[in-house]
């Protein structure tokens, strides 16, 4: 995991991340893991509304967005992303046949996630 990090901090360090879960769980995993890699990270956001107020605040480079949060799927966020140019990543156990059709084509990863799949997405966003 070590070789992985440092493979990851060379990529994001520095770089402000924004980490939109609701598994508390999950969520805090992906931070631990952004934060030791050098990333700047808020979140994780659980709710759309948590979250949206994160991509003003904090300005991400790049946001991990799961599909379904507490109050409902997170297509807000990702609107909103990319009206700001902010890249984003799904990472969700829904299938991507579920998005809508403003987001086909949207860089995807179905949980569960390697860290080394979220980094080579990380890499082509």
């Amino acid at each position: 995991m070590s070789q992985l990090l440092r493979l990851l901090n060379m990529h994001i360090k520095g770089a402000r991340l924004l980490v939109v879960e609701d598994d508390p769980m999950l969520g805090n995993l992906w931070v631990d893991i952004m934060g030791h890699a050098g990333a700047i990270v808020a979140g994780p956001c659980a709710t759309v509304g948590h979250a949206l107020e994160q991509v003003k605040e904090h300005l991400p480079v790049v946001a991990l967005l799961d599909i379904q949060l507490l109050d409902g799927p997170s297509f807000p966020v990702a609107r909103a992303l990319t009206t700001a140019g902010i890249p984003f990543v799904f990472v969700s156990g829904d299938h991507p046949d579920h998005l809508p059709a403003e987001f086909a084509g949207s860089p995807y990863l179905c949980k569960p996630v390697t860290v080394r799949d979220l980094m080579r997405t990380l890499e082509q966003v």
